[in-house]
């Protein structure tokens, strides 16, 4: 059986650790964490499944697309 992945706050503090000891700036890590956090308020409490990842790349990618400017609007790329 499986092991169910969840983020908690604990699992973010050990990912900034991590994140650390490898010497990200800190512009890097914020970065990192308002995502995962974002991702965690997605899931809502679901566990972490492979599924859920593609459905939230999915997701940001639609933002995306529909939120950058594209070459046939005459805007610089």
């Amino acid at each position: 059986m499986r092991k169910k992945l969840e983020i908690t706050e604990r699992e973010l503090g050990k990912f900034v650790g991590y994140l650390r000891r490898e010497e990200r700036e800190d512009s890097t890590i914020e970065s990192y964490m308002r995502t995962a956090r974002r991702f965690a308020a997605w899931l809502d409490g679901r566990a972490v499944t492979k599924e859920l990842a593609a459905a939230w790349k999915a997701q940001l990618l639609d933002c995306l697309l529909y939120t950058s400017p594209s070459p046939r609007d005459g805007l610089p790329s």
